[in-house]
């Protein structure tokens, strides 16, 4: 991030590192990248997912907080293959 690189790069599925560190539960890496300025409300045109729906679905609930206390946007579309969590999730 230091020599340029775009905090906001998809990659070859439209995910930006966002989206993954979201996805994988990696709480570090989400707070550096929102210190860095990153976008919380990137959307994957190929799935229609940000980064805090991957945080929902698979119930990191410590980066559920973090987002939304950082105003990553809620009001979204929910694409209908994300409505079934097998993982509760914990209100915010």
């Amino acid at each position: 991030l230091d020599n340029g690189v775009n905090i906001n790069f998809c990659d070859e599925f439209d995910r930006t590192s966002l989206m993954l560190a979201s996805r994988y539960g990696h709480l570090s890496i989400v707070i550096c990248l929102i210190k860095r300025g990153v976008d919380l409300d990137v959307v994957s045109k190929r799935y229609g997912i940000t980064a805090l729906m991957y945080a929902c679905y698979f119930g990191f609930d410590k980066i559920v907080r973090i987002l939304v206390e950082n105003k990553a946007s809620h009001n979204c579309f929910v694409p209908s293959f994300l409505t079934y969590s097998s993982k509760p999730i914990s209100p915010v």
